[in-house]
């Protein structure tokens, strides 16, 4: 079976499609943020890239330009579930599983939100492994030599998104 085969047959027998995808936004999930009324910013979905889930703790950052323009991590948050917090606090939340299907929010803040059409995302997302492999016993080896935790893989997407209501 290919690689293309096996995606294929995950993504049938999950219904997720794209789940195996390198994508880190889903294609088609950026919208406007509206509460009671009024625009208050816009928010997508982050894809986690993984066939059984993360922990949101290993996240260690998320950097995101809009049509050219750094957003701050002040106006990000990370919505999965009920839970809800900025980007920066990810780390401190060692408790919370991003499971597979989850679907998980990038929300920004921004007063107005985005205007309808076409907007080029950038994002990088940085993500320490939450497993890998020790050299040594127990707690011996970790620290010098697992450097599959010393070292956040980085994913990197620029993608047009279209947004088409106000």
């Amino acid at each position: 079976m290919t690689r293309e085969e096996r995606i294929a047959a995950i993504d049938a027998a999950t219904g997720h499609g794209g789940f195996m995808s390198n994508d880190l936004i889903w294609e088609g999930s950026l919208k406007n943020k509206v509460i009671c009324g009024c625009c208050t910013g816009y928010k997508f979905r982050l894809n986690n890239m993984s066939y059984r889930g993360v922990w949101i703790s290993t996240l260690e950052n998320i950097s995101l330009k809009v049509d050219g323009e750094e957003v701050s991590h002040n106006d990000m948050s990370i919505q999965l579930r009920d839970f809800l917090c900025n980007v920066d606090e990810t780390g401190n939340n060692t408790d919370v599983f991003w499971a597979a299907k989850d679907e998980c929010w990038v929300i920004v803040n921004k007063v107005g939100g985005l205007a309808p059409g076409e907007h080029t995302f950038e994002i990088e997302v940085a993500k320490r492994n939450d497993f890998g492999h020790s050299f040594g016993e127990a707690e011996e080896g970790y620290a010098e030599n697992a450097l599959e935790f010393q070292h956040p893989a980085v994913g990197k997407q620029k993608i047009v998104c279209r947004i088409e209501e106000a």
